[in-house]
Order: C-alpha cells, then structure tokens, then sequence
C-alpha cells in the first residue's frame, strides 16, 4: 500500500491542486494525507482535483480561518471505512482491508507547543482505545525527534519538545519509514 502525505500550504488554486494530483497519480498512491489545505470548504470537486481521477472517498477537517484544514483521500475500491474520527491537530479513519484492521490518522499539529502535546496525549488515549489493528500516522507534526532534524532555525532548546515527540512516537510504537523524493509543491 502506497501512502503519501503533503503539506500543500494552500490549496485554493486550480493549478496547485492539478499539480498535487499529478503527483498523486504518478506515485500510484492508494491513500494521501493533505495538511495545511486552508480550505473551508472541501467538497468532490476539489477532492477530484487534488486525488486526480474519479475513484476517490474522503474525509476532511475544514480550516478555521486561514490557516488549517485537513484531508484523507483514499482509492475507493481499496478497503471499507468502519469509522472516522476528529480533534484538534489530527483526523483519521478506521478501515477494514483484507480482514485487518487499520488506522489511518493524518495529522497537522499546532506550532503551540501545549496544543501539540493535547494532541498527542489524545491519539495515545485514542490508540489505547482501539489496541487491535496497525496504525499508519504522518502529516506535518511540526516537532523533530532529534535537533539535526531542524532546519533553518534559531538554536532555540528544543530538548523539552524533542523528549515530548519522542516519548508521543513510543507510546503510539510509532515506526518511520524510508522516504522517498521531496517535491516542492509552490
């Protein structure tokens, strides 16, 4: 199964949406995980758009303002949706595939450091809800679980941030994947 996740900083152009799509279609993504849409709105449209072909479901969190808004898109013809479930900083699904159990969650954490670490004590609570099935979470956590991860930033400590992710990344038995190509999207 080929999951992607973007942070797309906007998705009310057309042509940034077409151009998410492409790359969407060209990674033959089975599932995609959008942060940071800034849409109030998101409707089959725009879901068409982004997913690139017609076979898409979803499940979106729309943004407050200018800022937010999440979406999970999925191949429909991939697994069946059980249930969905919301907070603040995170969205994610129950699915069935192949008589496994999963859990999808996308998440785009708050740059508040109290507000990340409710979200995080939420999906452990949420996870320890729902012990059987595997877990797939990424998105945008906007926290690192070492310094070297940081880029272009003050040499603020991180340590106490660091040691909060790292100890959310245990409790979840959170494992990072290889990743492949970084695409800036414009």
């Amino acid at each position: 199964m080929i999951v992607v996740s973007y942070n797309i900083r906007g998705g009310g152009s057309r042509i940034k949406r077409k151009r998410v799509g492409f790359l969407i279609q060209k990674e033959d993504t089975d599932v995609c995980f959008i942060q940071e849409s800034k849409l109030k709105e998101v409707d089959i449209g725009v879901v068409k758009e982004l997913w690139g072909k017609d076979n898409v479901e979803w499940s979106s969190s729309d943004a407050i303002g200018a800022s937010g808004g999440m979406l999970i898109m999925w191949r429909k013809d991939l697994f069946c949706l059980i249930f969905s479930f919301k907070g603040i900083g995170f969205i994610g699904m129950g699915v069935s595939w192949k008589g496994s159990l999963i859990y999808f969650v996308n998440v785009y954490a708050s740059c508040d450091l109290s507000i990340r670490r409710r979200t995080w004590r939420r999906l452990v609570e949420i996870k320890n809800s729902f012990p059987v099935g595997s877990w797939c979470v990424g998105g945008d956590f906007n926290s690192v679980t070492h310094v070297d991860e940081r880029v272009g930033c003050c040499n603020r400590n991180y340590s106490n941030d660091i040691n909060c992710f790292r100890s959310f990344v245990e409790n979840l038995d959170l494992v990072e994947p290889p990743t492949s190509g970084a695409s800036s999207l414009g």
